[in-house]
């Protein structure tokens, strides 16, 4: 059974918090004989971050985690750090940070910039670092996230993951293990074929 602090939650619901540790439990599980390897992209407090971490290490073997944020809040360094895991921190955009970035991965988390742009380049490019079998999740792939902010200039256009979204669920190779629309942001996640 997932059990986190609700301080812990992070800018994710409980049910999407929920949905994606329930999969990450399910890669542990199945997971084959090394470290773990996460990749956030966009991981502002940290929190979701180091609740991925935890859940990771819950099978008693070693984590590697990768962050991709430009601007985080100032506490997320300090809060993945003191996790169990090796932890790097990109301080810059998932396109600047790609050619750094080195899968495969067991799970990516794409909650990064949010316009279609964004949302697609991180779909087209970071979905080949996730390994055989390994999870693809995105954040705010529910219609609502299209009015939330529509006054702030810095989350204008935001509606990316939720086209996207409906396009990734039809991509030859990945399978749709879960998909949490009830609250205003919502979470699917994707499993990539083991015979791709």
């Amino acid at each position: 059974m997932i059990q986190y602090p609700d301080s812990d939650v992070g800018i994710m619901l409980r049910w999407e918090s929920d949905l994606l540790l329930r999969c990450i439990e399910e890669m542990v599980l199945a997971a084959p004989t090394g470290p773990i390897r996460l990749l956030e992209i966009g991981i502002m407090n940290g929190k979701t971050g180091a609740l991925m971490i935890r859940q990771s290490l819950s099978g008693g073997g070693p984590c590697e985690y990768t962050a991709v944020d430009p601007a985080p809040q100032p506490d997320a360094e300090e809060r993945l750090r003191t996790t169990a895991a090796t932890v790097g921190l990109l301080l810059l955009t998932s396109r600047k940070a790609l050619p750094l970035v080195r899968g495969p991965f067991d799970c990516i988390l794409s909650d990064g910039c949010h316009c279609l742009q964004c949302a697609w380049f991180e779909w087209e490019t970071y979905r080949h670092l996730v390994r055989p079998g390994g999870i693809y999740a995105m954040h705010d792939i529910a219609a609502s996230v299209l009015t939330v902010g529509a006054d702030d200039p810095h989350r204008a256009g935001e509606g990316g993951p939720e086209i996207v979204w409906k396009c990734a669920k039809s991509c030859p190779g990945w399978t749709v293990v879960g998909e949490s629309l009830s609250g205003p942001a919502g979470l699917g996640v994707l499993r990539r074929s083991v015979a791709e």
